[in-house]
């Protein structure tokens, strides 16, 4: 018996309801509501095949009921005949314009309302011939998705003997070398075969039959039986794992290959030379291929051989595009090819390497930085070149951030000078001038002028104290004369006057620098840590530790303060944060590491690693 239609029919006048049943429950199933707020959730609960629909409901009236049911994707497609006893002509077109299929004016006979529903159900639906021609295009199409999958797997083997077989055993494409391999004469067209029609030894069937019945864990097999030139050779058989090719799930891939064994009598260590390099190779390829380096090779004039699949996800290239044998200027942009062929063209000889770098624009705006390595290869006499591109977006961005912190440190540091000389020596300056201008007035009685003259005589003093203190922050003498551990215990002799802090310095494992610039660097991160303690931490000891003993010269610096949120802080855009990245880019300007440890409550620790100079002459 042929299921019902179903109609769902929406009007708060119960006896309208039990009409619209009585005249269509022999042939609809029908399913009434009188609440019209729920109508959009109950139609796409019961999903029916047409809704009727009644104008004046209160709260929610029919017509803005319609254009929910219409803007919701569950339910647009849902016929909806509107019906009503407004019957003017703005009515209907006020009906049509909110989304309705139909308009039926009130009042109106069983056999008219049956028609137009009918009517409507049956434009719902696509005729026989048009389910028919859809089904067709959705076959057509999952066999070119198929077709297409199986393409990319041969043409990601094409150097290699490759049988891709159908679940029932039909050979669906192989590669051009498998028939040669397997020892099939020339010509021999092996597509659409069964695997069971290969003229196979039986220990070679019984090896493809386990490799088939479990592809995903049966191991490489070796066979010493074949022989090619007269000679010996070993015969590899595998399976390609192929859950990364879409749409080829249930097929199976096995690969072959025959390698030469040369002239040696002794077969054991021929097999296991040639077991060896076939692991080699395996591994080269593995490498090659899951690499997370694009790897490109070429011809000289710049014709693709062969490449990786991170090489097409770094230029956005689509997955199932076949590049090999194309010209690479297919491929990438005019300016990107301009910066690969200036490239290539310092490229002699092998081992040379050439580096350059270009950019990818992507859709959202972004840039990816590519650096490129281009060297020549000779590798079966013809020269090829191989291209490896690498994605270092994040170095350059750290390097941006390391530059701008030390550009806003310097900024900073010019900005403090400034005050410094301000506030300091500008405001002795000006006294200076106002206590000579007294004196040059003539005005002053004698005593007044000597008076004057020894107040600025002090004032003098005090600006020659104030430049020599400027130019001791810009730049220590005790630094330049006695190095690193004379200026670290002068600071703190100076802060511990104040008995406020404790400073704890070990420096025993430590050795003067012979670098200067170097060494400044050193004072300068040593220096703004203990200013971040001394103004923020509220600490009551420092523990300072250098030690340049081994290959690395250590920093180790702690503080029993109040302690921040490191990511939090970093995050924000405080002044000390600006402090903490200053460190940070020192750091890495002399290609070291900085870590900072801290938690509200827990104090700081910041361990800092250098390459030890010294370490590096001696060797």
């Amino acid at each position: 018996m042929n299921q019902k239609d179903k109609i769902l029919a929406i009007d708060d006048n119960d006896v309208n309801l039990v009409m619209l049943k009585a005249m269509l429950s022999e042939e609809y199933d029908v399913v009434t509501l009188s609440d019209g707020t729920i109508a959009e959730n109950q139609a796409t609960s019961i999903k029916p095949d047409l809704i009727l629909l009644d104008v004046l409901m209160p709260g929610k009236d029919g017509l803005t009921i319609c254009s929910e049911l219409k803007a919701n994707p569950a339910t647009q497609q849902i016929p909806i005949i509107i019906i009503s006893a407004r019957n003017t002509s703005d009515d209907i077109a006020t009906g049509f314009l909110a989304g309705a299929d139909d308009y039926l004016c009130k009042p109106f006979s069983t056999t008219e309302l049956q028609i137009r529903i009918r009517r409507r159900i049956d434009a719902s639906r696509p005729s026989e011939a048009i389910t028919e021609k859809i089904r067709k295009l959705t076959e057509q199409r999952d066999n070119a998705l198929e077709k297409a999958a199986v393409l990319q797997v041969i043409s990601d083997h094409a150097s290699e003997s490759v049988i891709l077989c159908r679940p029932d055993g039909t050979i669906a494409a192989a590669t051009q070398s498998s028939g040669s391999i397997l020892g099939l004469p020339s010509g021999t067209v092996i597509d659409g075969r069964n695997i069971s029609e290969i003229p196979l030894s039986d220990q070679e069937r019984e090896i493809f039959a386990q490799i088939a019945s479990s592809p995903t864990t049966a191991p490489s097999r070796y066979i010493s039986q074949r022989k090619r030139d007269s000679e010996p050779a070993i015969l590899e058989t595998t399976a390609i794992p192929l859950n990364e090719y879409e749409g080829l799930n249930e097929y199976i891939a096995i690969k072959t290959r025959t390698i030469e064994t040369g002239g040696s009598d002794d077969i054991a260590t021929r097999r296991d030379l040639e077991l060896k390099l076939l692991k080699l190779e395996k591994e080269v390829a593995s490498i090659f291929k899951y690499s997370a380096k694009g790897i490109l090779t070429t011809s000289l004039d710049l014709h693709i051989h062969r490449y990786n699949r991170r090489f097409l996800e770094l230029f956005g290239i689509r997955r199932n595009i076949n590049c090999t044998g194309s010209p690479l200027n297919k491929i990438l942009d005019a300016k990107q090819m301009e910066i690969i062929e200036e490239l290539v063209s310092k490229v002699d000889k092998p081992p040379i390497f050439e580096t350059t770098q270009t950019t990818i624009q992507n859709p959202d705006g972004t840039k990816t930085y590519i650096e490129i390595t281009a060297s020549m290869l000779k590798t079966t006499g013809e020269a090829s070149l191989m291209l490896i591109f690498s994605d270092v977006t994040q170095f350059r961005n750290m390097d941006n951030e390391i530059m701008n912190a030390s550009q806003a440190a310097e900024e900073r540091e010019r900005t403090l000078l400034a005050q410094e000389l301000h506030d300091g020596l500008g405001a002795v300056l000006s006294s200076i001038n106002i206590y000579i201008n007294l004196i040059l007035s003539g005005g002053a009685e004698i005593d007044e002028i000597f008076k004057t003259l020894r107040l600025t005589k002090d004032l003098v003093g005090q600006a020659i104290e104030n430049v020599k203190d400027i130019a001791n922050n810009l730049h220590p003498v005790i630094l330049t004369r006695f190095g690193l551990v004379a200026t670290v215990c002068n600071i703190i002799e100076g802060l511990q006057s104040s008995h406020l802090i404790n400073f704890h310095f070990d420096h025993e494992n430590f050795t003067e620098l012979k670098d200067k610039a170097r060494e400044l660097s050193l004072y300068r991160i040593i220096n703004e840590l203990i200013n971040n303690t001394m103004k923020y931490a509220e600490a009551k000891n420092v523990y300072l530790t250098l030690d340049s003993t081994g290959p690395t010269l250590k920093i180790h610096y702690a503080d029993d303060g109040i302690g921040f949120d490191v990511e939090k802080h970093l995050a924000s855009s405080e002044s000390t944060t600006m402090g903490i990245s200053n460190i940070m880019g020192r750091a890495k300007a002399l290609d070291g590491t900085c870590e900072f440890k801290s938690s509200p409550g827990n104090g700081v620790q910041v361990d800092i690693e250098l390459p030890n100079e010294a370490y590096i002459t001696k060797e």
